[in-house]
């Protein structure tokens, strides 16, 4: 009998095999990394749309419920308001970028919204006349403007709240 040839695959093979899988890998390595930063560039824009929204539409709802005479201060930063149940609820931030916006409800502090960049109230008449000091006993409309920032990521949002009737 005859020795067999021996089979199997030269080094070379191996060699142009592995540059093959190793060129692969990098290619699909980069794919999925640029995946994991698209999902967190979203996911932060989404978390940060979603707090925005809310704080805005709780304050938005608290200034509603409030009655003619039923502001108790208004600054450029903050807003005390009675509400329908008689407590007393007020919005404030302190102004310094990525700090709280707090809502204290009858002495009862929380947080609203995180990473807060900017925050103000503008306030205005019955005629749509902006107020230079804000008069509770003229007060009609309050327009609030919020600004979130965390990581690079800003979300912008506006909201306006007349001021029920007195009856």
């Amino acid at each position: 009998m005859a020795p067999q040839a021996q089979q199997g695959f030269t080094l070379v093979e191996l060699l142009i095999v592995i540059v093959v899988v190793s060129i692969a890998g990098l290619v699909l390595s980069g794919v999925l990394r640029e995946a994991v930063r698209t999902y967190s560039f979203v996911d932060v824009e989404k978390e940060l749309v979603q707090e925005s929204r809310y704080a805005k539409e709780r304050m938005t709802r608290e200034v509603m419920g409030a009655a003619r005479g039923g502001i108790r201060a208004a600054g450029p930063r903050s807003i005390t308001v009675v509400d329908a149940d008689s407590a007393v609820v007020t919005f404030a931030w302190d102004g310094v970028p990525g700090s709280d916006l707090v809502c204290v409800r009858d002495g009862s502090r929380a947080p609203l919204a995180s990473n807060v960049d900017s925050l103000a109230f503008a306030y205005f008449d019955g005629q749509g006349r902006m107020l230079r000091s804000a008069d509770p006993g003229s007060l009609r409309r309050v327009s609030i403007y919020l600004r979130l920032a965390r990581d690079g990521h800003e979300v912008a949002g506006v909201g306006s709240a007349f001021l029920r009737s007195a009856t």
